[in-house]
């Protein structure tokens, strides 16, 4: 046994300032080592060196991400709301921090898919002429395709956000969660075992292709995260304190090995693997995320001066690095771990300058629309 025992959270009067908040080390650090990866993911990091340690890392490891910032984010934010008062309508501040909340979600995403037309243009205009790359840019702010499209997590948050607090105030915890699995696995059936099962289908095939190119999965993804948002808004009510450190990561690496030899064997099996690949819907995900969440809010660490500024420089990271990526590619770098390391050098320097402006003086304030 793991010997996982519940420890209440109080909820926050008010949320902390960034040069006070300094919990949860462990987290933020893991926030930038995802955002990190997800990099690698992007630019396909170990590609000319070795194809399986480059789909261990790109389809496995890196894939782990998105789910954890859905975990963490809404850990962050519902520690500040309880979620009992919301269940007996007695929200009136929760209910402004979810608009404030949803407001700096969208604020963000708008900013950022601002600067993202400015390749998405050159991409279009690059084919096209000025008429390809202005639809480009309109394509982009409707579907999120092309450049930039990672921003689809951030218009994910708000739509979840407020789904998970909705339903909070009309269902208990338990029938949710029930919910978040049936939308899970249905998820999962859809995306990577409907193949394995009904075999090569041309209709499920062209499905596929309709979604990819039209929709960039969004009607699937977004259902796909419902079950993490879930899970750090539960914990954020009533956190799991562990005893035996070592048995809860024992359980994390046999889930992680799980996980690895889920995708190998799906990878193996259904079509078009590598597009079904960008929906985190994967049986073994959810132990993963879950366990490596757990332990990670039990993990004690010393405070340095740099901890307080990890959790908004992992969005940077996360939003920045495919302009990054667009202009390194435009200039020819082919090499795919040169391109995965100038990104991540270029990424994670201005994340530290943004958050080091905002920090250190009132001039660079706006700064803080893009995280």
């Amino acid at each position: 046994m793991t010997d996982i025992q519940v420890a209440e959270i109080p909820v926050a009067s008010k949320p902390q300032s960034l040069s006070t908040s300094k919990n949860f080390n462990a987290i933020d650090i893991a926030r930038v080592t995802a955002a990190i990866l997800i990099v690698a993911m992007h630019t396909y990091v170990f590609k000319q060196v070795n194809e399986t340690l480059n789909f261990f890392v790109t389809m496995v490891l890196a894939k782990i991400g998105v789910p954890f910032f859905f975990v963490t984010s809404s850990f962050f934010f519902f520690r500040k709301i309880n979620l009992a008062q919301v269940r007996n309508h007695e929200d009136g501040d929760a209910a402004g921090r979810l608009r404030k909340y949803i407001f700096r979600m969208a604020k963000i995403y708008l900013v950022w898919s601002m600067i993202y037309s400015i390749p998405r243009f050159h991409f279009g205009f690059q084919y096209g002429g000025y008429t390809a790359g202005a639809f480009q840019v309109i394509k982009g702010f409707l579907i999120a395709l092309g450049v930039g499209s990672q921003l689809w997590y951030v218009l994910a948050s708000i739509v979840l956000i407020l789904i998970v607090y909705m339903l909070h105030r009309y269902m208990a915890s338990r029938t949710i969660l029930i919910i978040a699995v049936g939308v899970y696995v249905a998820v999962m059936f859809l995306t990577k075992y409907s193949p394995l099962i009904f075999g090569q289908s041309d209709v499920l095939s062209a499905l596929h292709n309709a979604s990819r190119r039209y929709v960039n999965q969004l009607p699937i993804r977004i259902p796909s995260g419902f079950i993490f948002v879930l899970f750090g808004a539960m914990l954020a009510q009533n956190r799991p304190t562990i005893s035996r450190k070592a048995a809860v990561l024992l359980l994390l690496m046999v889930s992680v090995a799980a996980l690895t030899a889920e995708v190998f064997f799906l990878s193996s099996s259904t079509f078009d693997f590598a597009y079904d690949g960008s929906v985190q819907a994967y049986l073994f995900m959810v132990p993963v995320v879950a366990l490596l969440f757990v332990l990670l809010t039990n993990v004690a660490s010393t405070d340095r001066w740099f901890f307080p500024y990890l959790r908004r420089m992992s969005l940077l990271i996360y939003c920045s690095h495919r302009f990054f990526q667009y202009w390194y590619e435009q200039a020819g770098v082919v090499n795919n771990l040169a391109l995965f390391l100038a990104t991540a050098a270029s990424s994670i320097v201005f994340a530290a300058v943004v958050v080091g402006l905002l920090e250190r003086t009132q001039r660079f304030k706006f700064l803080g629309i893009l995280s």
